[in-house]
């Protein structure tokens, strides 16, 4: 991390005033998480602007595709969520098993932190640890009342204060802090939200069954008394239930 000098008096004003605030992360992703390691660098970007937040990520390096049967999703919903908390608002950008990308309404802040009294510096900052489980998998943040900010990269927050560091258990998805100041980006709510994260995994669950149904039909040729099983795997972030 880059020693960051602290305007910790402007955040800590930054509610009254409604300065905005910019805080850039390193991240690092790895694109295959279940099925392999293919780690990528990112910058994530998080701008605050009293309750509101949006959060992106901008790759360093492009994918590559593995070969003709690497069908590869853009990492999922990493890509750009808004906040409004004072409304209890939740933005995710999605995308469908057809390509097709549009903006999800979901819950803002469902998952159940447990602060485990763990306090260590991170550059100039004391900080705290929490871990919480949320859809699949287990994370682990490291979080800043000098920044009572309660905001942090991705879906996550909801913490006395900014998370400064974030990853999951497999270290899939490692986020650390690198620096925070001041910007005149202001975070603008996405348009033409009209579909739930119900919505959307049901969809992805019934396509899914489709092709399953598809390909265990073409596989049992004339067979009539035994049944050939194809699996058909879809892999994501976060992990539903089926």
């Amino acid at each position: 991390m880059k020693h960051i000098i602290l305007f910790i008096f402007l955040i800590s004003s930054a509610a009254h005033a409604q300065e905005n605030v910019r805080v850039e992360y390193q991240v690092r992703f790895n694109d295959q998480f279940d099925r392999g390691r293919s780690d990528r660098m990112h910058t994530g970007y998080l701008l605050i602007n009293n309750s509101e937040s949006r959060y992106f990520m901008v790759q360093k390096s492009a994918y590559v595709q593995k070969d003709e049967h690497d069908i590869s999703m853009i990492t999922d919903t990493t890509q750009y969520i808004y906040t409004n908390q004072g409304k209890g608002v939740l933005i995710a950008e999605e995308m469908n098993l057809k390509g097709k990308r549009y903006f999800v309404s979901d819950s803002l802040y469902p998952m159940k932190w447990e602060f485990t009294g763990d306090e260590k510096m991170i550059d100039s900052l004391r900080c705290t640890k929490a871990n919480c489980y949320f859809r699949g998998r287990y994370y682990t943040a490291w979080f800043t009342t000098d920044i009572p900010l309660p905001f942090g990269p991705w879906k996550m927050g909801g913490l006395p204060g900014l998370v400064v560091e974030l990853q999951d258990m497999d270290e899939n998805l490692v986020i650390q802090l690198t620096s925070v100041g001041k910007t005149s980006e202001t975070p603008i709510p996405p348009r033409d939200v009209s579909v739930t994260m119900d919505d959307h995994v049901a969809e992805i669950k019934k396509l899914i069954n489709r092709i399953r149904a598809n390909n265990r039909a073409s596989s049992t040729g004339d067979c009539i008394t035994c049944q050939q099983q194809s699996v058909v795997e879809f892999y994501t972030w976060e992990k539903f239930p089926e």
